[in-house]
């Protein structure tokens, strides 16, 4: 409950680690209406609880609740594809910019309680930005760029997205088009390319245009069928492509898409492909008309559980000898230090208030989305994980 948010999310094995950066018109959470005309299977055990009430007066909801009204009756089916993705600034690379995030644990934190216990070795301000927002890791983030800032290379996914080497998908189902719609279907699906990079082999791609033309492959980790899915179209066989990840109970209130989702951050590297796991996901975003689609432009917050971001420094480079951080180096060590003294929440909303250990970091990210097509199911070649020292565990802190 610190302030900022980071997230390891991509890295080129010929370089260093690298901590996305991107910029794209990011969406207010303080705006209370838009008057512009705008656009089966069960959630998981650990669903996030939506963030739907008001805890005190000086602790509110962020997120927009559901007027229960219906402004038409047509129900359509669209994807959309991330062409941007964005974190807290720096302090040093400009003005303060609005606070972003939510309240993932329902509590505000000074003058509340935390809800969880802090590790040993936590340090700092431990409470909430404004409105009890959770977005607790742009201290590790600015600390780590100031070890090595060589070592971060700002805008590396959005420089694949751009090449089409990856994405993220939204598919939102029954919408009526509207700006209310009390309950539609929210889906997220890993994209591991456009369609040719099945078979690019590394070469360039067409780069997508993101004008509702672009065909996205689907990545099965993302499918209830998994890998039995691969090679099917999703753009015809729906029973194959549903999606393991959804709201079921998503809703657009004035106008903003609200959902609540856990979803994994699968990332494709040379050196083999990884996830982060965010649990407690909520989606707030702003849907605007674009063509005989929509486009969405927002917020997604979560906890990310301490021992997927350990797993994920494994597959990135020490910056000054360019080895991998493995656990037996010294940087992966005192990285791991400063991450379990940053955790705020715990990893599952059941478990908050409970006096357990904090166990995860709270984050946020912006992201812009553009009208998208389904391709086929494809799963990239997987390749053993570069630390041979890495347990098949993941690690944790002491």
């Amino acid at each position: 409950m610190r302030r900022g948010a980071w997230i390891i999310i991509g890295a080129q094995v010929v370089g260093a680690a690298c901590i996305l950066t991107t910029s794209f018109d990011r969406y207010d959470t303080s705006i209370a209406g838009v008057d512009a005309a705008v656009p089966d299977a069960p959630p998981p055990a650990d669903a996030a609880v939506p963030d739907t009430r008001v805890d005190a007066d000086w602790c509110p909801s962020l997120v927009p609740l559901p007027t229960g009204a219906d402004d038409g009756t047509e129900e359509k089916d669209y994807v959309l594809a991330v062409r941007g993705l964005r974190l807290e600034r720096l302090p040093e690379a400009g003005p303060p910019e609005p606070t972003v995030g939510f309240n993932v644990d329902h509590t505000c934190t000074c003058p509340g309680p935390e809800s969880c216990v802090p590790t040993a070795s936590a340090t700092g301000n431990r409470c909430d930005d404004p409105g009890g927002r959770d977005n607790a890791a742009i201290g590790v983030f600015t600390a780590f760029s100031t070890a090595a800032p060589e070592a971060f290379q700002p805008g590396f996914v959005r420089s694949q997205i751009a090449a089409g080497r990856y994405t993220f998908l939204l598919k939102l189902q029954k919408y009526n088009g509207t700006p209310n719609d009390s309950q539609i279907v929210a889906n997220f699906l890993a994209s591991s390319g456009v369609e040719g990079v099945q078979t690019a082999d590394g070469g360039p791609l067409r780069p997508p245009t993101f004008d509702g033309t672009d065909v996205w492959t689907v990545d099965p980790v993302s499918l209830l069928s998994g890998s039995d899915a691969i090679g099917k179209d999703c753009a015809t066989d729906l029973k194959a492509c549903a999606a393991e990840y959804r709201d079921v109970a998503a809703y657009v209130t004035d106008g903003v898409l609200v959902a609540h989702i856990d979803a994994p951050l699968r990332i494709g590297l040379t050196v083999g492909t990884f996830n982060i796991d965010v649990k407690g996901g909520v989606l707030v975003g702003k849907l605007t008309r674009s063509g005989d689609s929509f486009s969405l432009a927002g917020d997604y917050a979560g906890r990310l559980q301490i021992g997927h971001l350990l797993q994920a420094l494994t597959f990135f480079r020490e910056p000054v000898l360019n080895e991998f951080l493995c656990p037996h180096t010294p940087l992966y060590k005192g990285l791991k230090k400063s991450l379990c003294g940053a955790l705020d929440l715990r990893g599952r909303s059941l478990d908050d208030g409970k006096g357990l250990p904090c166990d995860a970091l709270s984050t946020s990210l912006s992201f812009e989305a553009h009208p998208a097509r389904l391709g086929h199911v494809w799963q990239p070649p997987g390749d053993a994980p570069p630390c041979k020292d890495a347990s098949a565990e993941l690690d944790r802190c002491d």
